[in-house]
């Protein structure tokens, strides 16, 4: 197997560090926010918290009228 150039491996090395999903592109939001989103929504039995991964919601769609 070839070893890789001097560039090739500074490339390589910035790609394994670089994260996308580093907190300044995060956008963050309190239970309450989404809380009142889901409301805004018409979502019903909304529960939020936090959970593994940060915030944990649930809710249920209210059932269509039919007519």
């Amino acid at each position: 197997m070839e070893a890789l150039s001097e560039e090739h491996q500074r490339e390589r090395a910035f790609l394994d560090t670089h994260d996308a999903m580093t907190d300044g592109y995060k956008r963050f939001r309190t239970a309450g926010q989404i809380n009142k989103l889901l409301s805004g929504l018409g979502v019903e039995e909304i529960q939020c918290e936090p959970g593994g991964n940060g915030i944990e919601a649930r809710g249920r769609r209210p059932c269509p009228r039919r007519g």
